[in-house]
């Protein structure tokens, strides 16, 4: 059981669940993400502003910087090919100079690529 693996604020949102979806490893995921704010906004935030702690070693820093971005790309929904990426790398950088209710806008009409 998968609640016994969870401490505090992550068990009140097991708890707060419907059974059904506590033993649906998707629903629970999505819940705990939604949870804690880690959506692939914050993904590409953490992912953006990484820098090597003290005491990580180079291999650490790169698997960890490696590991957000992946994270990013997984929730993006885009598929997995070098196009898509390159679309979805394109799309957030020029997003990032945009004001945010024009992002909000263009997402809503869910533009895929700019082009």
């Amino acid at each position: 059981m998968v609640l016994a693996f969870l401490q505090g604020n992550a068990k009140a949102v097991y708890s707060s669940l419907d059974p059904s979806e506590c033993e649906n490893y998707n629903k629970l995921k999505e819940a705990l993400l939604t949870h804690y704010c880690l959506n692939k906004e914050a993904y590409l935030k953490r992912f953006r502003e990484a820098v090597k702690r003290i005491n990580e070693t180079h291999g650490q820093f790169h698997t960890r910087v490696k590991s957000l971005f992946e994270m990013w790309y997984r929730m993006t929904g885009a598929a997995q090919t070098y196009q898509d990426l390159r679309e979805q790398m394109l799309m957030e950088q020029v997003f990032s100079t945009y004001k945010k209710d024009l992002v909000i806008f263009l997402s809503e009409r869910e533009h895929k690529n700019l082009g």
